[in-house]
């Protein structure tokens, strides 16, 4: 009995030691092998991005990173983090990387430097544009804030635009790369018919009797050669956060020219005349020498579909005249009463607290992005004076976040509960799973709100959201 009894406890103790993960020693910093994560939900690399065969994946692979993050032994997110994308993702870069190396918050090993001094206007400037704020996304997508789902390209421009292009079309990939991602603000670029925006606050869409709106046009101008034009008018919807009763959109104009098979795309194109027909009363705005791009709005007085519609006339990359006729160019739009105010879309707050020896900068955020459903997030960082300056330095934290999320039309009957976590760690995430039934819409006042405290060091703050100010 007791030799059974010995065998019984030393499997125990192997099976035990074995699912321990290991603590590894590189450049001097400790972090944690990522044991715990499921090889069937880890992403395949394709080039420079980490590519998912599904949302579903993305979203297991996620819980599995938040899993590991949650284990008492991980004492430092982006260590554990990055040792994940070294080792399980063979030396994968990620945006999360990028930002903390332009930051100087790590080292060229890429582990948390504590040594260096930073000045409060360098900690305060650092997180203006951190639209994405969570390190386990940040962690997924790469330098460029691009993932892969199956064949299509997501590219996550700003909190609130997000690009999805087929992964084929490098040209434009490419290009979008190029651009500065932080304002949500629609640039010619993004009006190419080969991109599609997905947005709480935008929306594109062209429409009428012909798929895209296309205008092609044949010239044989020698024996042999064939010129291809092409003309693309788009318009993008943005809805008012604060007045949903008003309509805005932008108009623009792609177009291709193709000779014996080479492309050239031109989009700086102007109206020599444009005619609005709001689809109200009759109400036709007409216009003259309007720019690719430009912005009109209207206000509706009664609520309804109502279907926006442009003609006109404009000059093609040879200097020819075009039309834009009839039925060509339309977008619906569906004006509502303000209830709430409420909204459908992505914000996020930083600040910062000190005395005279330590600083606390926290941020927090609420996210009802279609793609990957709503989220809040929370975090407390903290910081050690050093001399005229501040060094990163690992403290309690105790962070505490809450959001309230309503249904399309902000109606109370459809509200969905409360969603709260207080964890005594730097980050807290709560999300749901996407496309739930509810459509993540904003409420205001005391509802969505984070609250920030340094354990023994007499530091606390609170973000309350404030969406329509």
């Amino acid at each position: 009995m007791k030799n059974l009894f010995k065998i019984t406890t030393f499997i125990f103790l192997v099976s035990f030691f074995s699912c321990k993960k290991e603590i590894i020693e590189i450049n001097n910093s400790k972090t944690i092998e990522s044991s715990l994560l499921n090889t069937t939900n880890i992403p395949a690399i394709n080039g420079d991005r980490l590519q998912f065969n599904s949302w579903l994946q993305y979203e297991n692979y996620i819980d599995d990173l938040e899993t590991e993050l949650d284990l008492p032994s991980t004492l430092d997110d982006d260590s554990t983090l990055f040792y994940i994308e070294q080792n399980d993702l063979g030396g994968f870069f990620s945006l999360r990387q990028k930002f903390n190396i332009e930051n100087g918050l790590t080292t060229d090993g890429q582990w948390i430097n504590e040594n260096k001094v930073f000045f409060s206007e360098e900690i305060d400037e650092m997180f203006e544009c951190d639209y994405i704020g969570d390190a386990i996304e940040k962690s997924i997508l790469n330098e460029h804030a691009e993932l892969q789902i199956n064949d299509t390209v997501y590219i996550f421009f700003s909190a609130n635009i997000t690009l999805k292009i087929h992964e084929t079309e490098t040209s434009i990939i490419n290009l979008i790369r190029e651009v500065e991602k932080c304002e949500d603000i629609i640039l010619p670029i993004m009006y190419d018919p080969r991109v599609t925006i997905s947005s709480g606050i935008y929306s594109r869409g062209a429409g009428g009797t012909r798929a895209g709106c296309s205008i092609s046009v044949d010239k044989s101008v020698t024996p042999g050669q064939t010129i291809l034009y092409n003309y693309y008018p788009s318009m993008i919807a943005k809805r008012l956060i604060c007045d949903p009763s008003t309509a805005s959109f932008s108009f623009n104009l792609s177009q291709v020219k193709e000779v014996d098979g080479d492309r050239h795309v031109g989009t700086d194109v102007e109206f020599l005349t444009l005619n609005i027909d709001w689809g109200a009363n009759g109400y036709v705005q007409n216009l003259m020498n309007i720019s690719s791009g430009s912005n009109f709005s209207y206000d509706y007085i009664v609520y309804g579909t109502f279907y926006v519609e442009i003609t006109g006339t404009f000059k093609d990359i040879d200097g020819n005249i075009q039309t834009i006729s009839d039925g060509c160019y339309i977008k619906s739009f569906s004006s509502r009463p303000n209830q709430g105010p409420c909204s459908g879309l992505t914000r996020f707050w930083q600040d910062h607290v000190e005395n005279n020896d330590w600083k606390m900068s926290y941020y927090y955020k609420v996210s009802t992005d279609k793609d990957k459903g709503g989220k809040i997030l929370g975090w407390s960082r903290s910081w050690k004076k050093s001399g005229n300056g501040w060094k990163q330095k690992r403290k309690k934290m105790e962070t505490y976040i809450q959001a309230k999320f309503r249904g399309a039309f902000c109606s109370s009957i459809l509200e969905t509960p409360t969603r709260i976590k207080n964890k005594k760690r730097r980050t807290v995430r709560v999300r749901s799973k996407r496309n739930d039934e509810y459509n993540y819409n904003l409420t205001n006042g005391n509802d969505n709100y984070s609250t920030h405290e340094m354990v023994n060091e007499n530091l606390s703050s609170s973000i309350y959201a404030t969406i329509c100010n």
